[in-house]
């Protein structure tokens, strides 16, 4: 056995130095000795030339006295990785059973005196890197800073060389990426060619950014922005100015702490223009900009003419039998949170609900799209895929609004998992080609939240409006506490959102499901929701175009901005709120009447005023139905100006359930 070792040769050789420094030791006495070099604290391997005829135990060994050879504890395999720190002679022992040991070729690693030092003076495009060498014996043509992104600069990384005399020198690295991490280390390049790297140093440059939520009012803005990597804060802010890119003469706003990040009010603004904003920090006498921030004021809608005379009802709804309605979710899954919205002035409808292949899913959202005003239906496209997601559990409560641009958002939820607040987004897909294709979908944080929907005010500045569990999240012991409406607005047709303002909240209870309303003649903005855990529902909340929106604090039955809508036959959920040509605003909601709300509530519809007050003659679309059937989450549809339609939830009582369509008559009194 120990002839068959024999007839292998066994070699060390040094297969990657990385750095390093230390004084030589005599490595004479071993004519076969391999010579290397490398800088103080380099990764070094070894590898030892290892065949599958070889046998035996491995020990490395470590000398740095001649004939005086060490043991390196743990150092048994045939590859041996350590950190250069001084020169030394290196070899390793090989023993097989009884018979003598044998060494593998000498290897001799001289480590020199190369130190990167120091990073200084780091900017978002700039840094200042000190190194040092100090060695003798050895001549060096260049010598300089290796910088690369990845962690381990090599010789294919970027040279920066320094023409400094002596031991110490700094090297300016520029043109670098703001907020990128750099991995920085000495070389020097020895007379005969040879590369000697030294250790590694890292830092990342600095970084400011502008938050992607702006609130604005017609006459001001406020921004956010965030510094990243900057070990002191100095001067910092925003430029701005009308019309075009700012620079540093243009008017200045110093920033305040908000939080972990800042914000800036710029006050004095023109409404309805457009302004761009520069957020900036300055370090080392440095300006560090952002990108440039678009925005656009809101308009000032203080001039506008309101409609104030009187105004009477003076139509009803005459539903058509349910035996006339028809099925337009697509058949063979199951549906439930239907809407329909026109587009323009055509018979293009798009229908858009939640569903899944299995009864009662609530984790697709679907989109079906009609071209002859609802009469027949293409197959329904899955807009948002809960197979291709594996980081949310649920999609639901879709919304749809045709902008004046003729963009199309669709709105709806984004349960994340784990569902925390951190995870929950309302999701906005949009199409500019009219349904053809959709970019997106963008992702508003919400936390906890439901029920989007979205409004466009005359002049087109968007508010979205969604149901708020985040302050409560999450639930305690399962139980879903309270609820909130918030709302933001954008100002650019949804690409940059503000941060939200709670515009309903009744103590104890669960305010949700907002459906707004921009009134026709100027006469406001309302929404209608359900109340939960109270037996009065629905409530409508109000403001006027040119106001704001004011939180009702008490009085919730009858203050000037919220009221009850009116009585349905019960507690009313889920309503849904449209106005007709004429002026009336149609309110529906599903009647609970015990049990599984989802599998027993049914609709009921009133109609009020132009300010959507004073509802009544209610009616039932569906009837009374029978126990474990239900037409519930509807929502209301204009056919023409004279049709009326339910857009209805309907469950049956093997718990299947899909859109239905039901049409009513709109009539004059008599």
């Amino acid at each position: 056995m120990c002839t068959g070792f024999l007839q292998q040769t066994i070699w060390a050789v040094i297969i990657a130095v990385f750095l390093g420094l230390t004084q030589p030791v005599n490595s004479q006495s071993y004519g076969d000795t391999v010579s290397s070099v490398s800088g103080k604290g380099g990764s070094v391997r070894l590898s030892l030339a290892w065949n599958s005829e070889n046998h035996g135990s491995i020990q490395w060994q470590i000398s740095h006295e001649p004939d005086k050879w060490t043991d390196i504890p743990g150092a048994t395999a045939k590859n041996l990785m350590f950190t250069a720190d001084t020169s030394a002679l290196f070899r390793a022992k090989v023993v097989s059973g009884s018979c003598t040991p044998f060494y593998s070729q000498v290897t001799f690693l001289r480590v020199l005196d190369i130190s990167t030092l120091s990073t200084d003076s780091v900017t978002d495009s700039q840094a200042v890197i000190q190194g040092t060498m100090a060695f003798e014996g050895m001549d060096n043509s260049e010598k300089g800073i290796l910088i690369d992104t990845k962690s381990l600069p090599d010789a294919s990384s970027l040279y920066v060389r320094s023409n400094q005399e002596g031991p110490v020198f700094t090297v300016r690295v520029s043109a670098l990426i703001p907020g990128q991490k750099y991995y920085a280390r000495i070389y020097v390049i020895l007379a005969d060619g040879t590369l000697v790297l030294g250790n590694i140093i890292h830092f990342t440059t600095v970084k400011i950014e502008g938050l992607n939520r702006i609130n604005l009012t017609d006459s001001s803005a406020f921004l956010w922005y965030r510094i990243k990597n900057a070990p002191v804060v100095y001067e910092h802010g925003i430029f701005h100015q009308i019309g075009s890119i700012p620079d540093t003469n243009s008017a200045q706003h110093t920033g305040m702490q908000d939080n972990m990040d800042w914000r800036a009010e710029l006050e004095g603004l023109y409404a309805d223009s457009v302004y761009y904003a520069l957020p900036f920090v300055k370090i080392f006498g440095t300006y560090c900009f952002a990108n440039p921030i678009r925005f656009k004021t809101f308009s000032d809608y203080t001039n506008e003419e309101v409609d104030d005379m009187p105004f009477a009802v003076s139509k009803k709804i005459e539903w058509k039998p349910y035996s006339t309605a028809k099925l337009v979710s697509q058949p063979g899954i199951y549906a439930d949170y239907g809407r329909i919205k026109r587009l323009g002035n055509s018979d293009t409808l798009f229908l858009v609900y939640h569903g899944g292949p299995a009864n009662q899913d609530w984790i697709n959202v679907y989109l079906r799209k009609s071209f002859d005003n609802g009469n027949t239906w293409q197959n329904h496209e899955i807009m948002a895929d809960i197979s291709k997601y594996s980081n949310y559990w649920r999609f639901c409560n879709p919304e749809l609004i045709e902008l004046k641009n003729g963009w199309i958002i669709l709105a709806y939820t984004g349960n994340g998992k784990p569902e925390t607040n951190e995870n929950c987004y309302i999701h906005l897909l949009t199409s500019k080609d009219r349904g053809k294709t959709w970019s997106g979908p963008q992702l508003i944080q919400t936390g906890r939240s439901w029920e989007p929907a979205i409004i466009q005010l005359p002049h087109g500045e968007l508010e979205l409006f969604y149901s708020s569990e985040a302050r409560w999240w999450p639930a305690q012991s399962g139980v879903y506490i309270e609820q909130e409406i918030h709302a933001i607005h954008s100002t650019d047709n949804g690409q940059t959102w503000s941060f939200p303002q709670t515009v309903a909240y009744y103590p104890g209870k669960r305010d949700g499901m907002a459906v707004p309303l921009v009134l026709q003649e100027n006469k406001g903005i309302v929404f209608t929701i359900e109340t939960v855990n109270i037996a009065t529902s629905p409530y409508i909340v109000k403001r006027d175009l040119a106001g704001s929106w004011i939180l009702t604090e008490s009085g919730f039955e009858s203050s000037p901005y919220r009221w009850l809508a009116g009585s349905f036959s019960g507690h009313g959920g889920a309503p849904y709120m449209i106005q007709l040509p004429t002026g009336e605003c149609v309110l529906s909601a599903h009647v609970y009447r015990g049990g599984d709300w989802h599998q027993n509530n049914y609709m009921q519809v009133m109609i009020g005023d132009n300010d959507a007050r004073n509802f009544g003659s209610i009616t039932t679309p569906w009837g009374v139905l029978p126990t474990n059937e239900s037409a519930v989450n509807n929502s209301l549809f204009m056919k023409n100006s004279t049709t009326i339609v339910a857009v209805s939830g309907r469950n049956f009582r093997d718990v299947s359930g899909g859109i239905y369509w039901l049409e009513g008559s709109i009539v004059s009194f008599k």
